[in-house]
């Protein structure tokens, strides 16, 4: 008898045998594998509540483009050329994504709302703001840890 004659009955449905059941789990990816940086998030704040709170939400992973104030420039060219050089590759690691390690990229609350923080290296930190309107980026002030007020 045929597998397809076995699993026909007019009169009843089939119910596969345990060997030959379908293992509907794999359909449903392991909680703990779920990389939740690809999960969408959906922000419904009809009230305005995070506004009120002073809480932002900001949605990028690159940074395609920087441009530096006369500031930046001025402080950067106070710095050796080592340094300068990093903060090159780290304006273009920014452009790749925010998330690598290297850069330390964080939200910088003392510099207000959508300031950040980027590591230059083990002592120096450059902080970069966005302006929502326009969403361009601008290196506002580089220097050293304690300089830039990170202590």
């Amino acid at each position: 008898m045929s597998f397809l004659h076995e699993a026909w009955n007019e009169d009843e449905w089939y119910v596969p045998k345990p060997n030959n059941a379908l293992d509907t789990s794999i359909f449903y990816p392991s909680v703990t594998r779920i990389d939740w940086r690809r999960c969408p998030i959906i922000v419904h704040d009809r009230l305005g509540l995070l506004q009120s709170l002073g809480i932002g939400i900001s949605f990028f992973e690159t940074i395609p483009s920087i441009k530096v104030s006369s500031t930046f420039l001025k402080a950067l060219s106070r710095l050796d050329s080592s340094k300068q050089k990093i903060w090159y590759r780290r304006k273009a690691d920014l452009a790749r994504s925010v998330r690598l390690q290297a850069l330390g990229f964080k939200p910088w609350p003392p510099g207000g709302p959508d300031c950040y923080s980027v590591n230059i290296d083990g002592n120096y930190r450059a902080h970069i703001r966005r302006d929502r309107g326009t969403q361009i980026w601008v290196a506002e002030s580089v220097g050293d840890h304690k300089t830039m007020g990170h202590g």
